[in-house]
């Protein structure tokens, strides 16, 4: 076995499709290109093109590297006829296939390459007619620009001018590190379709295998598409960007079954789910099933907004907020006795915060680990894996329609656009409070209020 090398990794040139040429190093000093172990050192010259092809020649010297070449029989000649084949044979390579009607001839592979390099710059317009290749057209032809590289259009997305919320960023981060890691590439231009694939399959395995939701599939695809996207919008190695945009088709997202078919929490499954949760997630819990919330939505709960107004107030018994996903469109709802009491209870002993369900550290929580929390909950509860965060969002709005509720009402409550100015909602938001008790004569009994 090889000894190990130690010391710094070696550097080496980058060639025209932007990779490595391993072997070949360049002299920062004189400019000059050379054999990056070769002992005494080889030099090839300061050319690139130059130096390439003579460190392609010294490098089959080293290897032993024979070029085989097929020359083809001409159909006019017999090679059963020794007389006919013989006097046409002289003239040729003396290695002869008869099955195969083809001579095989292996020579040098320097030998070989440098022949064909002479052909062409003494006369690229006989090399091109022969060929068929552009060969008297290529110093015509640009030098490619190097490709973006994934980490570089990475950092260059996160500081775009438009603001990213904190658990936004690590959300991008989160899907574009497991798509770099899953495609293996580099720079947008490494980007294959056997790449791509392999990340479609990686990210929706655990989907088919119903430990992730629809969402979460949707949400990497989206972010990864975006992201590229922003390369192109840029003008940054738009060309690669496009392509990798084409190959972003196997990105196939399967339908939602459950997207056009609400699937509403019975009340069992609430009242089982909720029993199991500590004080913090049954104020959660409770709050999503009130207010027709995600879990989102949830982590984002503040008791003042930044002008200083107040977002959830809990002497009226009011949420003021925006929903992000909709736009920032305002949304209301009046809390019930028992969600104010589970809030109350989750907050006592705690100094006044800025969050309604901060984490242990006293800032924002963050939604995934709120929803993580809740399926540990739901399995303590020895509910079934079906059993969705989003069927309590679902329930409310079911419960909602179920009671003849307004939909004008139900869609503020839900923080969905109405047609009437945010100023209004803003001031009254009263008007989803029959919403909000029907939810609740839904889910919970006068008996067990």
């Amino acid at each position: 076995m090889a000894p190990k090398r130690t010391g710094r990794p070696p550097k080496y040139v980058t060639g025209r499709n932007g990779r490595p040429i391993a072997g070949l190093s360049r002299h920062k000093t004189t400019g000059r290109y050379y054999a990056t172990f070769s002992k005494p050192r080889e030099y090839f010259g300061t050319d690139f093109d130059s130096a390439l092809v003579r460190f392609r020649e010294w490098e089959s010297r080293q290897k032993g590297e024979r070029v085989l070449v097929k020359q083809p029989i001409p159909a006019s000649v017999d090679p059963t006829d020794a007389n006919e084949f013989g006097r046409w044979f002289l003239t040729q390579y003396p290695a002869l296939d008869l099955a195969s009607r083809t001579i095989d001839t292996a020579v040098l592979g320097d030998v070989f390459w440098s022949m064909v390099r002479k052909a062409i710059t003494q006369d690229p317009v006989l090399a091109a007619e022969k060929t068929g290749l552009p060969l008297d057209r290529l110093h015509r032809f640009k030098e490619p620009e190097p490709s973006l590289e994934l980490r570089v259009l990475f950092d260059t997305f996160m500081k775009r001018p438009k603001e990213i919320s904190r658990q936004s960023r690590s959300d991008y981060r989160r899907y574009w590190d497991t798509f770099v890691s899953c495609v293996g590439a580099k720079t947008i231009a490494d980007l294959t379709p056997e790449a791509i694939s392999r990340y479609a399959k990686t990210i929706l395995r655990p989907y088919f295998d119903a430990t992730k939701s629809h969402a979460w599939v949707q949400n990497q695809f989206i972010a990864v598409r975006q992201i590229v996207r922003w390369a192109l919008k840029m003008g940054e190695d738009a060309d690669n960007a496009q392509r990798a945009l084409t190959l972003f088709q196997m990105l196939e997202i399967p339908q939602d079954e459950g997207e056009h078919n609400p699937q509403p929490i019975s009340r069992e499954h609430f009242q089982s789910w909720y029993s199991a949760c500590d004080a913090k997630h049954k104020g959660i819990l409770l709050t999503m099933l009130n207010a027709a919330m995600r879990q989102t939505d949830i982590s984002r709960l503040r008791f003042f907004n930044p002008d200083g107004s107040r977002q959830v107030d809990l002497e009226s018994g009011l949420i003021v907020t925006r929903r992000r996903k909709t736009g920032n469109v305002v949304r209301c709802c009046c809390l019930w006795d028992r969600t104010l009491r589970s809030i109350a209870e989750w907050r006592e002993g705690k100094p006044p915060g800025e969050w309604v369900f901060e984490n242990e550290m006293g800032s924002q929580s963050s939604a995934l680990r709120i929803a993580e929390k809740l399926r540990e909950y739901r399995d303590k509860a020895g509910l079934p894996k079906s059993v969705k965060i989003a069927h309590i969002r679902d329930g409310a709005y079911t419960a909602c329609v179920a009671a003849g509720i307004d939909l004008v009402s139900v869609k503020i409550l839900c923080g969905h656009k109405v047609g009437i100015p945010d100023a209004y909602v803003q001031r009254g938001p009263r008007m989803v409070e029959a919403a909000c008790k029907a939810i609740e004569q839904a889910y919970f009994s006068a008996a067990t209020k």
